[in-house]
């Protein structure tokens, strides 16, 4: 028997704990507003001498919080540890998928085969068990591939029990958890765009977004928001320049810088489609060379990575940087006048 549940490729990868929800509820084209609302704002979560992770969007809260006001997805919380003491492993991940939950679980990638840590280091992770097929002895989880894609992955049922159960050891109270997750399927979300457009203004003028929602977590300290990380990205890429050790050299920011782009670009064709709201070429024109700017900087990072000609391609990089950041200013003015010129927004 093979059993996958409906998997959508998200609209942001660059981390799981985005990736694995939207693969879910974008399934359902009633969350697309959700998504723009909610994929606006970026800021400096950690800091880039302490973690590659150090750029995000800031969503207030963590996106798997029950309380982000996302009607689309339902959570169950089970501790690994005390599940396992009630059946196996595998059969409580196929009797999961068989009631149509996915289950988003803490493993150890020591002992998954597709991941670049295989055999090398312990490291604590998640994958998505998306389905199983009991004729290979195989469960399908969504996870990055050593190709460094997000996909669907085959991998031995025994082999992932053994990775999630050694997930455990690596937890210093032995609490390593799993979410399961169902979809809200008559969930709705009406667009708010007050929201956008305040997110918006607040990437606009490097403004921290948490003045707006002091119930939520506050940021750490020193976190630079919307504009402004362009400042660290510039930081970040003087750092490699030096070979300082603090920084590891990564994609993982000016990949999230790319997403951040093509979220906005949707969210102009989002507003053209649904909301009545008429879009120039001029503005679409500006965004989608924005985006391709993005793309440009993340791929001239991989060269420079590979390439003798490091110094010269770090330079292009900064020219990149500079005429991203003053294409995209002048693309979310435009955006932001629509908005109040639209008669949205007050």
């Amino acid at each position: 028997m093979r059993r996958v549940l409906p998997i959508q490729m998200p609209s942001v990868a660059g981390y799981k704990r985005y990736a694995h929800l939207l693969a879910i509820m974008e399934n359902n084209p009633a969350a697309t507003p959700w998504v723009y609302n909610h994929f606006l704002q970026l800021h400096t979560e950690r800091a880039m001498e302490q973690d590659i992770h150090w750029l995000s969007f800031y969503m207030g809260e963590y996106f798997m919080f029950r309380h982000t006001n996302n009607p689309f997805l339902y959570y169950q919380e089970v501790e690994v540890s005390f599940m396992s003491t009630m059946m196996e492993m595998d059969e409580f991940l196929k009797l999961c998928i068989d009631r149509g939950q996915y289950v988003y679980i803490e493993c150890d990638c020591f002992y998954l085969l597709h991941s670049i840590s295989f055999e090398k280091v312990h490291r604590r992770s998640q994958v998505l068990v998306i389905g199983y097929d009991c004729a290979d002895g195989q469960f399908i989880v969504m996870d990055y591939s050593t190709r460094n894609h997000y996909e669907a992955i085959e991998i031995s049922m025994s082999q992932l029990v053994t990775a999630v159960k050694s997930g455990c050891a690596i937890d210093a109270n032995n609490r390593s958890k799993m979410l399961l997750i169902q979809p809200e399927k008559d969930a709705a979300y009406p667009f708010n765009f007050e929201l956008a457009y305040h997110l918006l203004d607040d990437y606009l003028h490097g403004r921290n977004t948490y003045d707006r929602f002091p119930v939520f977590r506050k940021p750490r300290e020193n976190a630079v928001f919307g504009v402004q990380v362009y400042d660290e990205l510039r930081r970040h890429i003087e750092l490699m320049r030096a070979r300082d050790s603090r920084v590891r050299p990564s994609l993982l920011p000016y990949h999230i810088l790319w997403e951040h782009k093509k979220c906005l670009s949707g969210l102009v064709e989002y507003l053209a489609a649904n909301k009545d709201i008429e879009v120039q070429s001029e503005l679409r024109n500006q965004l989608s060379s924005v985006v391709k700017q993005a793309l440009l900087l993340r791929n001239s990072l991989v060269r420079s990575f590979i390439s003798d000609q490091n110094e010269k391609l770090i330079h292009n990089i900064d020219r990149r940087l500079d005429q991203l950041q003053e294409e995209e200013t002048a693309a979310i003015e435009q955006l932001l006048l629509l908005l109040r010129q639209s008669s949205v927004i007050g």
